[in-house]
């Protein structure tokens, strides 16, 4: 599990349930000062340090010059990836992790979201090689935080050439091991691509227009998995598409697939799972 020191504490008695349960710590965020802590003086002398880091930024971007990135605090005229928004910062914690992990006898990876993702089957069994996502089932221009979130990172053009394409869904893809490598080595250089490009380090909630721009745009190669398929993404869908059924599982169109994700969007299916799994 990907987290924080601070978040430790919260997920602690999981590891009595899984023995095999392992906690990959990324740094923290330094925490800001309260309003109340800081006299106006001061609120203006760092706003005044922030504005003039952002414009000696710019300027060697103007120059042609990208701004070195760091992973902890940044140089005098760079970024750093401690600022980036923790659903992006997990990528390269993935990264760094599998990097790490040569000795160990790891056959297949999946990364996924923690909230809103169950399995109700082993999803290996559908694994042969390669990667795989999920599609979603609405348009990027349907679907409002897709079409803000690439509009942000890429700007109107870029929008423009994806707003009609079926949205794919970041938030879980899995595949055997070089090629899941291969595919967060592409994430992280692109996020740093950006960052570069925009002399930004505070990047929000992005990983979808990246994985959407990616997958979509560049081609970057993946198999797609329909949205009811063995990894159904359920968000956008209606709710006569899902069913409870006899054993307990949750069926998607008929059929009971082995990563259920978003399910947390249907009340009704979020109370029989909390009921049946807490």
């Amino acid at each position: 599990m990907i987290t924080t020191s601070a978040d430790v504490g919260r997920y602690g008695g999981l590891s009595e349930r899984y023995s095999n349960l392992r906690f990959f710590l990324i740094p923290e965020r330094t925490p800001s000062r309260q309003a109340d802590e800081v006299t106006s003086f001061r609120q203006a002398r760092k706003l005044l340090k922030t504005y003039k880091h952002i414009t000696m930024l710019l300027l060697k971007s103007k120059l042609g010059l990208k701004p070195i990135i760091r992973r902890q605090r940044p140089s005098l005229l760079g970024l750093s990836l401690i600022n980036v928004h923790v659903c992006i910062r997990r990528y390269f914690a993935a990264r760094d992790l599998l990097a790490a992990s040569v000795n160990e006898d790891i056959g297949s990876v999946l990364l996924a979201d923690v909230r809103d993702v169950i399995f109700q089957s082993d999803p290996f069994e559908h694994v042969t090689s390669g990667r795989y996502t999920g599609d979603e089932i609405l348009k990027v221009k349907d679907c409002p935080s897709n079409a803000i979130w690439i509009k942000a990172a890429y700007g109107d053009d870029i929008y423009t050439r994806l707003a009609e394409k079926v949205s794919v869904c970041s938030g879980v893809s899995l595949g055997t091991l070089a090629p899941m490598q291969d595919y967060l080595e592409a994430f992280c250089q692109e996020t740093l691509r950006v960052m570069q490009d925009k002399c930004l380090d505070t990047l929000p909630v992005w990983d979808q227009a990246f994985h959407i721009k990616m997958l979509l745009l560049d081609h970057f190669p993946f198999q797609t998995v329909p949205w009811n398929g063995f990894l159904a993404t359920v968000a956008q869908a209606e709710a006569e598409h899902l069913r409870v059924n006899a054993d307990g599982l949750v069926e998607v169109d008929g059929r009971v697939p082995a990563i259920l994700h978003q399910y947390d969007r249907h009340p009704p299916i979020q109370e029989h799972i909390h009921a049946t799994y807490r």
